[in-house]
């Protein structure tokens, strides 16, 4: 069995196919100071059980929506060498004319000093050129209090 479940602002979806294929959906309020009761409430609406799902895959609007609205916890983003500056370019957040001479950039969801890379490169197969190295990471991490790339 394959399990999905999304978690929103206001209601938490489930999806799920059985071993005939049989796709079914179910849907419960969100409970948005435990986020975690919504996925075992819509598990345990669905009767679905835990030791026949092969895969479990898991969205958060809720966790996407405090990142555009910079809400909630300072975050941090860990990525691929290459691509630390992804936030800061901004493509996806240009509001008004941005050709004119008042045009204010966004603030980056994420400040370049919480960013940091992860030694790895990935081919568009995805398959990895070289492996990450979590021991180069808490070097790095703990050698600096701030990251440069």
């Amino acid at each position: 069995m394959q399990v999905g479940v999304e978690i929103g602002g206001t209601f938490t979806d489930l999806v799920w196919v059985d071993e005939e294929g049989v796709v079914s959906v179910g849907k419960v309020p969100s409970t948005p100071s435990q986020v975690h009761k919504a996925v075992e409430n819509a598990v345990d609406q669905a009767a679905v059980r835990l030791k026949e799902v092969t895969r479990f895959s898991h969205g958060s609007t809720i966790a996407t929506n405090a990142l555009i609205t910079r809400r909630g916890a300072r975050t941090g983003l860990l990525t691929t060498k290459g691509f630390r500056d992804i936030t800061e370019i901004g493509l996806h957040d240009r509001v008004g004319n941005i050709y004119t001479a008042f045009y204010h950039k966004p603030r980056a969801p994420v400040e370049r000093r919480a960013s940091s890379v992860r030694f790895q490169n990935v081919s568009t197969g995805a398959a990895m050129w070289s492996k990450p190295s979590m021991k180069r990471w808490h070097n790095r991490k703990s050698s600096s209090s701030s990251t440069t790339a």
